[in-house]
């Protein structure tokens, strides 16, 4: 199956094995906002695996991860001082 096709039949899937209550494990393969979305829209929890490409979203990700701890009860997408991620 190529590339183009699993990202077209991921969400298709989704929306027949993917139940609220459940979690979804998905490889990079998942890191598309549409696929995201599809898995969110079906009210299941999730885990996408992220590789350094693309490396934005691998860096955000580090960067969250670093700094969570240090203030859990700021919102996701503020990551440094107080700045909205875009």
């Amino acid at each position: 199956m190529g590339a183009k096709t699993e990202k077209t039949a991921i969400p298709e899937l989704l929306t027949t094995l993917a139940h609220e209550g459940r979690i979804v494990t998905i490889d990079a393969m998942g890191i598309p906002a549409s696929i995201a979305q599809a898995i969110r829209d079906n009210k299941v929890d999730y885990v996408l695996a992220v590789k350094d490409n693309p490396p934005t979203l691998a860096a955000l990700l580090r960067d969250f991860c670093t700094l969570f701890p240090a203030a859990p009860d700021r919102p996701p997408g503020v990551y440094r001082d107080g700045e909205e991620d875009s």
